[in-house]
């Protein structure tokens, strides 16, 4: 969506640095206090279940709480 919105976005490289913290997050529109609302409900239910912490392990190799 933001490709088509023409919005600027920019990537970062992240260097694979073992035992480095990366803070990562996602991006919400301001003004939209319904749907960070929404979005922390669902991230804290998946990291109370396990969900986080399946996904993590499956994807990066670890839990990166």
């Amino acid at each position: 969506m933001i490709k088509q919105s023409g919005d600027p976005i920019r990537v970062l490289d992240i260097p694979n640095i073992e035992g480095a913290s990366v803070s990562i997050g996602i991006a919400i529109r301001k003004g939209n206090p319904e749907l960070k609302a929404a979005m922390q409900k669902a991230l804290d239910g998946m990291m109370a279940d396990g969900t986080y912490e399946t996904i993590a392990t499956k994807w990066i190799g670890r839990d990166i709480r």
